[in-house]
């Protein structure tokens, strides 16, 4: 095998443990605005932006600068 392919297969568990969270949150938040809570969908889709998608996004600003 070649290096490159073993270097993605470590990734993968990575990208899939941060992303499946993110899939769900996504889920989550349409199916309860479909049904009518918007409150409850508005705080699922502020968290995930505070909690997950800006501190992300500072950390990979950062990455790019350094690289």
């Amino acid at each position: 095998m070649n290096r490159t392919f073993m270097k993605e297969r470590r990734i993968f568990p990575l990208v899939l443990s941060v992303a499946l969270p993110m899939m769900l949150s996504v889920t989550y938040s349409g199916t309860l605005e479909a049904l009518g809570e918007g409150i409850p969908s508005l705080v699922i889709s502020l968290m995930r932006y505070i909690v997950v998608i800006i501190p992300a996004a500072f950390m990979l600003s950062r990455a790019m600068i350094y690289k």
